[in-house]
This record gives structure tokens, sequence and C-alpha cells, in this order.
């Protein structure tokens, strides 16, 4: 009898022991996590102990970067601990205000459907004529029409055909596929990276950029935004090494935003056949 005693007693400390343990561990584990990247691994969530540089077992990789499928959970908990860059951005869009900050470099006209060509016209909403800081010129022969002006950038917004952007900086003379939508584009916490994209009137186009060295010089003091370059690392869309790594070319991405300056996470819907049914799919690219 005294031996049973004796065995309930230790299996009493033991249990009373684990629970205690098990309790700690779990405090520990949730203090923890506050720190780590989530992703997505057999529908749990796992963790990585450096968000800028450790690679999950899952994740895809090639030269430019790492990418993996996370879930919905993971990813509103990150933008939610996100430092998520903000710029105020002033948009122009009355004309004849615009007309007025940039005469002399921008001449305006309209469309001559007789003489299937663009002419000049003070009173027309067409751009005729661009004259550019850096000493280049552009004389336009289709209609892009005037939708906005962002005077910190120095970017000119035009409508194309098929309702695509046309979009100008003009202090670079550089076009969409550098510029990109100011409106919509995703720094980076220093911004040294950001996230780009203009719609080129059947999809949106995405591409991801890094801060250029040198930047364009003006005597413009202090220096604008306008003249802050930007180079394209990496694209996202049109036949890109994204569709390598998860299958498939997004047609347009529903969120996204930077966790740092290297781990970019957005939300990618796709489309299944013959389902007939779209999915949202949840991603944290990891640039190298």
């Amino acid at each position: 009898m005294r031996k049973v005693v004796i065995i309930f007693s230790v299996l009493i400390c033991i249990t009373s022991s684990c629970r205690q343990t098990t309790k700690k561990q779990t405090e520990e584990s949730i203090n923890f996590a506050d720190t780590l990247t989530f992703a997505n691994d057999a529908d749990t969530l796992t963790f990585a102990n450096d968000t800028d540089s450790a690679e999950a077992q899952n994740m895809k990789s090639n030269p430019l970067f790492g990418i993996q499928e996370i879930d919905s959970v993971a990813y509103f908990t990150l933008k939610k601990n996100a430092n998520i860059q903000k710029t105020a951005l002033e948009k122009l869009t009355d004309l004849e205000q615009v007309k007025e900050i940039l005469k002399g470099r921008v001449m305006w006209g309209k469309y001559d459907y007789e003489e299937n060509e663009m002419s000049e016209d003070e009173q027309g909403t067409a751009v005729y004529k661009i004259e550019f800081r850096n000493g280049k010129t552009l004389l336009c022969d289709d209609e892009m029409f005037f939708v906005a002006y962002f005077p910190q950038e120095d970017v000119l917004l035009l409508e194309g055909v098929h309702s695509s952007e046309i979009i100008f900086n003009l202090t670079t003379s550089e076009e969409q596929t550098e510029v990109g939508n100011p409106e919509h584009r995703h720094y980076s916490p220093s911004k040294q990276y950001r996230l780009n994209t203009y719609d080129n009137g059947q999809v949106p186009i995405y591409f991801i950029q890094k801060k250029s060295e040198t930047q364009y010089v003006t005597s413009l003091t202090p220096v604008l935004d306008s003249e802050i370059q930007y180079t394209t690392i990496i694209n996202l869309t049109l036949g890109s090494e994204l569709e390598e790594s998860i299958g498939f070319i997004p047609e347009y991405l529903a969120d996204a935003f930077w966790q740092s300056d290297t781990i970019l996470n957005f939300i990618a819907p796709q489309y299944f056949y013959p389902e007939d049914k779209t999915v949202k799919m949840y991603y944290q690219l990891n640039l190298k």
C-alpha cells in the first residue's frame, strides 16, 4: 500500500511539472512569435527567425528572389505590424491650372481626323509636344488626353487608346515602364525598393524597382522626387520569373505591402477552370 502511494505521488509531481513547462513554453512561443515571419506549410503556420534572410522549407528560389505561399491569417497579421510607407502625394486634375504650371514645357493640341494628324491648339485637351528638363523633345502623333499632374514627381498622367495609362516624368523623360503610376506605388520602409505599376489598357503591369545610386542632376534645389531614379529589377507579370515560381501569371494584385526592405507580401487572385472560380493566393517574396 505504501508503494502505491509513493508511485501516485510521483505521477502527480510529473504531471504538475509537465503542465508548468507546457504553460511556460506556450507563453514564450507567443512572445517570440511577434518577431517572426509566417509561412504556410501543410495548412499550418511555421516560423523563420530572420525575416530578412531565412528561407522556409517550402520556399521556391531563383537567382533574383525566393517566394513562398502563406495563408490569410499570416498575411494580415504581418500587415498589421508592418511599417508601411505612406507618402502625401499632391494630384492636380484641373487642366487650366496645369496648363499654366507647365507653360513652355507642355504644348497642347487636338487630333484632326480629316488630316489624320495631331495639330497644336492651346484650347486642346491632348498633348501635342513636350519639352523635358533633360533637353529631350517629344512630338506626339497619337491622342493622349490629360488626366492628372503630380507636381512633387513632375509626372504627367495621360490616357491613351483603350484607356491605357501614358505616363511621363517631365524631368528625366522616362515613360510609364519606368515611372509607373505614382498613386499606386508601394515603397519599402527605407524606400530602397518599390513595387510599381501602370495599366497598359488590357491588364495592370507590375514590377519591382531598386533606387539607383545616381540621380538625375539639375540645377533645382532641393532635390525633387522626380530626380530620384529607380531601376527595374523584377517584372511580376508579363512572362516573368514569377510565373515559373508560382505556376501562373497574376492578372492583378489585390493588395501588397513591404514587410521589410527585402520582403514583399502580396495577394494574387488565381482563376481556376473549369471550376469557374477565383481564389485569393497569398505570397511572401524575398529579394536576394
